[in-house]
């Protein structure tokens, strides 16, 4: 069985509906913000999340995701910025934001290339000085045998399931849990299906269903690595 829990993450402002910044913040910290809020409170001051939690104690951490992976969900667990929108600041904070004097994430896999090679600053170079592998190429993803590392495999967000690669992110679980499952202490993973809320926000039921499949594949996925490994 897997452990399922539940939480409110309605917005901490004068608004109804809450945003992906201000959700995440909400499920990463337990702390409720405003919308378009990247792990800050209302005031705007930096909220500890799960993950930073989980990289104090020693464990493995790694964000999945099929947008770029400083979106507004990926980045409220790893980052901290008033603003969803500060995509270049957030994509900083994958190396300036560490913990206990390491960076936040082992393993990063998703898109978002030209946040990342950048003319003011090379983030990439700054990794692989970290020691962390890159990929660009997703079909090289299989080749990935230690961590830890950085897979950017789309300019921004990848294309839609729909359109190409339809099992992208179950193929990003896949290997994330062959890598993770190697740490002695434990690890901490996010896994986002980013872009089911998109085909929503296009109310393509098509685009929709497609993701979907690809989601249901990844939880398939953890449930059976939970099944197997019980004290997950």
């Amino acid at each position: 069985s897997i452990l399922v829990g539940m939480a409110h993450t309605y917005p901490d402002d004068d608004t109804y509906v809450t945003d992906s910044a201000a959700g995440a913040t909400a499920l990463s910290s337990g702390i409720k913000s405003y919308n378009g809020a990247v792990a800050v409170d209302t005031h705007k001051k930096p909220v500890k999340t799960m993950l930073e939690v989980a990289k104090e104690q020693g464990m493995t951490t790694a964000l999945v995701a099929t947008s770029q992976i400083n979106h507004a969900t990926p980045a409220s667990f790893a980052a901290h910025n008033e603003s969803r929108r500060n995509y270049d600041q957030i994509a900083d904070d994958y190396l300036d934001n560490k913990v206990n004097g390491k960076l936040p994430v082992d393993l990063l896999l998703g898109g978002g290339v030209r946040y990342f090679e950048r003319e003011d600053r090379n983030l990439i170079e700054e990794f692989k000085m970290q020691g962390y592998h890159y990929l660009t190429d997703f079909d090289t993803l299989p080749s990935l045998q230690t961590l830890p590392a950085i897979g950017l495999f789309a300019d921004k967000a990848f294309p839609f399931a729909l359109d190409e690669n339809p099992n992208r992110l179950e193929k990003m679980t896949n290997k994330a849990l062959s890598l993770l499952s190697r740490s002695k202490h434990g690890f901490f993973v996010m896994i986002e299906g980013s872009q089911i809320d998109w085909c929503g926000h296009a109310n393509d039921i098509a685009c929709a269903m497609a993701e979907m499949d690809d989601f249901a594949k990844s939880i398939a996925l953890a449930k059976a690595y939970v099944d197997a490994h019980p004290d997950t």
